[in-house]
């Protein structure tokens, strides 16, 4: 689904949400939402709902795929993600590392900047303090949970 409101776009970009194409961006999460549990929940429930993969693995795997001028920008991003995740939630979270696989695009070639949630406990405690809005990934982790 597809938005094209321009009062709406310039709204979220003062709000701190980068415009156009991400792998070519510097960005961090905005302090605003650093700065209180509430908001930073709402953000990376949504956030974890469009770009995390829940994995037959027992894990949640998280992916951002960056110019490799961009790459230690995309790592610091994730190290919010990572450091949050751990102070606000009790959530321990792995990485972030950078798998070998690189595309080659237009603009140069990307990377993968990666971090997952992968004990049981720390899925578990994700799913139930933090979970995704769209409930189809709420209900396939869940799933996932219920066969340990």
């Amino acid at each position: 689904m597809g938005i094209n409101s321009k009062p709406l776009a310039r709204t979220l970009y003062l709000c701190g949400v980068p415009v156009g194409a991400k792998v070519s961006q510097d960005f961090l999460i905005p302090n605003w939402i650093i700065e209180e549990k509430i908001f930073f929940r709402a953000f990376i429930r949504a956030y974890f709902s469009c770009e995390a993969n829940v994995e037959q693995t027992k894990s949640i795997m998280l992916e951002q795929w960056k110019l490799s001028e961009n790459l230690q920008s995309g790592a610091k991003f994730m190290k919010q993600i990572v450091f949050l995740l751990d102070e606000y939630f009790g959530i321990k979270v792995l990485g972030p590392y950078f798998p070998k696989q690189r595309n080659k695009r237009k603009k140069g070639i990307t990377r993968a900047v990666r971090i997952k949630i992968r004990k049981h406990a720390d899925f578990l405690k994700y799913v139930n303090i933090v979970g995704f809005c769209d409930a189809n990934k709420q209900n396939r982790a869940i799933f996932i949970l219920s066969r340990y």
